[in-house]
């Protein structure tokens, strides 16, 4: 296992005081996708599997990687898109109820909110339905993915590395300020590894004056145990606050580690 210094465009990450841990303050556009024959984006579908679909440019190239967003919405998702500046499919999965839905076990609630109610089980099986059939649409507007990566924001993080430890098909994970404080998240780790061979996690800027003791060591702990089961693993620490725009920004990080 490789704690990885760099990711592929090059300009994104810097070297940062934590080991293994990056900084990414500001992401200009780069160039990782693969060389190639192209498609128009206008020949995707807009929505397939329960799923809404967009594309981060008119033309992609014929291999461009799909990416499953868990949690997120189809209203903002080519916003997110146009902003990556890579070139890739963007497929927005959305819950109506993240404490049940992106949960993968019961858990007490936080602030006197409402309870974690741990019904990940059903987006697990929406996902398992979901990657095939947007393989097979996509390969029929010609599109064949070099890379099936699941991706998620906060308690979607923890949901999509969750769901990588529980099917395979997929050929990274990557948790955006994925929530691995969760009640037993990290010990789970330990003992069921994600079935992808790159893991990409990362750290908001402004998470260490959050009021969750042990966030940070949650996060290095969980990647250090994703460390011994993947190929490549990335820790990455983003300045800002505007969430679309930082989420693409680790998109493109997370895209370029692991695609």
């Amino acid at each position: 296992m490789n704690m990885s210094n760099q990711h592929a465009g090059g300009s994104c990450v810097g070297a940062h005081a934590l080991p293994g841990v990056h900084d990414a303050r500001e992401c200009p556009p780069n160039e990782c996708g693969a060389a190639g024959h192209s498609i128009s984006a206008a020949r995707l579908p807009e929505t397939c599997a329960g799923c809404e679909l967009c594309a981060s440019s008119a033309q992609l190239p014929c291999d461009a990687p799909l990416i499953i967003m868990i949690g997120e919405e189809g209203a903002g998702l080519c916003d997110i898109a146009r902003a990556m500046h890579v070139p890739a499919v963007l497929a927005a999965l959305p819950v109506s109820d993240w404490n049940a839905e992106l949960t993968p076990w019961p858990a007490p609630e936080l602030r006197r909110e409402q309870p974690f109610s741990g019904g990940a089980d059903a987006t697990l099986e929406r996902v398992r339905l979901a990657l095939p059939a947007l393989r097979e649409a996509l390969g029929r507007a010609g599109l064949v993915p070099r890379a099936s990566i699941i991706m998620g924001y906060s308690l979607a993080g923890l949901c999509a590395l969750w769901c990588a430890t529980r099917m395979q098909g997929f050929d990274g994970a990557a948790s955006i300020s994925g929530s691995m404080w969760y009640d037993g998240f990290c010990d789970y780790l330990s003992e069921h590894a994600p079935h992808v061979r790159a893991a990409y996690l990362s750290l908001g800027d402004a998470e260490p004056r959050a009021r969750m003791r042990g966030w940070r060591a949650a996060r290095i702990g969980c990647a250090k145990r994703v460390q011994a089961s993947v190929v490549k693993n990335l820790i990455a620490r983003i300045a800002g606050r505007n969430r679309r725009r930082l989420y693409a920004c680790h998109l493109k990080i997370g895209l370029c580690a692991l695609a």
